[in-house]
């Protein structure tokens, strides 16, 4: 309870959130099996926040990547896609918590799956954050599992990433 009340420290202690998330990386790294969706829930719940200071944005990005080899994963990539499929979710925010995507699909490719990153992708407004799902998502699939990519799921990636920097080299790979 301390460590998520302190999370939410305002702009005018940021240190004792500094000093939160301190512990709780320390607490993830030596006894993970402390870890609990309370916690978990407060920092998605800071990290959605969007008047963090970038270190904390920062440091609360690397605190859920963590997560994503852990137990909890499951529930992570819940919470993960939920504040990213969420059109209340400002663009500055999902591009904070977008790097994680690339962490499930190194991974936890059994978690997400192909069609996880394309629903994911289907609900991005921004092309860039788009294309970065094609980059660090999709491919990483054609490397991993080229059985999953069929002509409704090509037809998907077509019309998903068509327009994408990379999308011809990605058909190339596959």
């Amino acid at each position: 309870a301390p460590i998520c009340g302190a999370l939410w420290a305002d702009d005018d202690d940021a240190e004792q959130c500094r000093l939160a998330l301190s512990a709780v990386a320390a607490i993830f790294y030596t006894r993970p099996d402390l870890i609990d969706m309370t916690l978990v829930d407060a920092l998605f719940d800071r990290a959605a926040a969007a008047s963090s200071p970038d270190d904390v944005s920062a440091a609360l990005t690397r605190l859920l990547g963590f997560l994503v080899t852990t137990p909890v994963a499951p529930h992570v990539w819940t919470r993960l896609s939920g504040f990213l499929r969420d059109e209340r979710t400002d663009i500055t925010t999902r591009g904070r918590l977008l790097p994680l995507v690339r962490e499930f699909a190194d991974w936890r490719q059994d978690l997400i799956g192909l069609d996880g990153v394309l629903g994911l992708a289907e609900s991005l407004p921004s092309p860039e954050q788009r294309a970065f799902l094609l980059d660090y998502g999709v491919e990483r699939f054609v490397f991993c599992a080229p059985e999953a990519f069929t002509g409704g799921r090509l037809a998907r990636i077509a019309t998903l990433f068509g327009h994408a920097p990379r999308y011809r080299y990605t058909l190339r790979f596959l």
